[in-house]
């Protein structure tokens, strides 16, 4: 499941927030959660207890602020994509020390509902592109894969063999319809009743 974690001071632009990122998602994930914040303090507090994908962050808060949420964040996981979403332009610099994949303005609040659409959609299409597999190899045990490296999976007898651009195939012991269930919203789909392909 994705989670995203959303937080802003301003109950009704956290509403909104709230709203738009669902109805974006609703046509491009299946599987997701948001969960809203209306103060940083709470974010970091869920923080160690469960562990989110995404963040969309207001900058301007009192006491934390979402400079210091993403100090956070950065501190305990670098694969985590930050938004930031603020009314401070001048802050936007300052941002880049965090690693933010988006940088959007609420000056203009039209332009800030196109930008955050197309964001949210291009975060998505990068999210299945790089996103990485922790498979489970038979001879080396944990192998990290990015689905971006892989060509192709086979499935013979109780193996499934994964074909990347990197290496050798990496085979491990699992079922091709589990996969599927797993794979099921990234570009990599099942051809034959022994094939996976990646479409891209």
């Amino acid at each position: 499941m994705l989670r995203i974690a959303v937080c802003d001071d301003n109950r009704p632009m956290l509403d909104y927030l709230c709203d738009k990122t669902r109805e974006v998602l609703k046509h491009s994930c299946a599987d997701f959660e948001i969960i809203p914040f209306l103060n940083a303090e709470k974010l970091l507090e869920s923080c160690r207890c469960w562990k989110y994908e995404i963040f969309l962050l207001d900058i301007c808060m009192p006491n934390v602020n979402g400079f210091d949420i993403a100090k956070a964040v950065r501190a305990s996981s670098s694969n985590a994509y930050i938004v930031f979403i603020t009314s401070n332009e001048t802050l936007v610099f300052e941002s880049f020390d965090y690693q933010p994949f988006y940088f959007i303005r609420k000056a203009d609040p039209l332009k800030m509902e196109a930008e955050l659409e197309q964001t949210l959609k291009r975060l998505l299409r990068h999210m299945k592109k790089y996103h990485v597999f922790q498979l489970q190899s038979v001879r080396n045990g944990v192998v990290p894969v990015m689905v971006s490296d892989i060509v192709y999976i086979e499935s013979c007898a109780h193996y499934l063999y994964y074909y990347t651009f990197n290496q050798d195939p990496i085979a491990t012991r699992e079922k091709i319809s589990d996969v599927c269930q797993a794979m099921e919203s990234l570009p990599l789909v099942r051809v034959h009743k022994s094939y996976i392909v990646n479409l891209h």
